[in-house]
């Protein structure tokens, strides 16, 4: 998985590309932590480049959310393809994120 991290005043977007599982989850994990040690005012994860999100990828995400409830940090998803909205949808997930069509809506809103 490429990530890119995109500081843009109190937003972070950081850019996934590739496939969001078992073997790629830790290294996003590891990237959120530090992320979120840095206190962006606003997290954005554009998902566009994401082609597969397996449960591990999920793990990570809702590991994120609970993070960044403690700081006030505004998580975002944007760019969820449709199939990878669909497991959202499915999972309930889509109801524990803010997902918005692309990264200026999820930075702005």
């Amino acid at each position: 998985m490429d990530i890119t991290q995109i500081d843009d005043g109190d937003a972070t977007v950081l850019v996934l590309v590739g496939r969001l599982d078992g073997g790629t989850a830790p290294q996003l994990g590891t990237k959120l932590d530090t992320v979120v040690a840095q206190r962006p005012g606003v997290l954005v994860l554009d998902l566009d480049g994401v082609d597969y999100v397996s449960s591990a990828g999920l793990r990570v995400l809702i590991v994120v959310a609970k993070q960044v409830r403690e700081p006030g940090i505004r998580l975002a998803l944007c760019g969820l393809r449709a199939h990878v909205r669909e497991l959202f949808d499915i999972s309930g997930l889509a109801q524990v994120f803010d997902i918005f069509p692309d990264r200026v809506a999820a930075r702005d809103n």
